[in-house]
C-alpha cells in the first residue's frame, strides 16, 4: 500500500468552509477534510494519509520482518 500511495495525490471532495455566504473564500481561507491533509491544499498527499490514518511509512517500504 506504501508503494501505491507514494506518489499518489487525492483530490479532495469537501473543503470547508464551503456553502451560501462562502463563494468567495480563498482556497488559503480553506481546508479538506480528509485525513493528511493542509490548510490551503485542494489534495492529500499519499504519504501523509497513510502515516496518520495507518502509521505505515514509504521509507520502511523494503523492511525485513523478524522470523516468527
Amino acid at each position: 500500500m506504501v508503494n501505491e500511495f507514494h506518489t499518489l495525490n487525492g483530490t479532495c471532495t469537501q473543503l470547508i468552509p464551503q456553502g451560501p455566504g462562502y463563494e468567495n473564500v480563498f482556497l488559503a481561507n480553506q481546508v479538506c477534510t480528509t485525513i493528511g491533509s493542509q490548510p490551503g491544499r485542494s489534495h492529500v498527499d499519499g504519504d501523509s494519509y497513510l502515516a496518520l490514518t495507518f502509521d505505515f511509512h514509504h521509507s520502511l517500504l523494503w523492511r525485513v520482518s523478524p522470523p516468527l
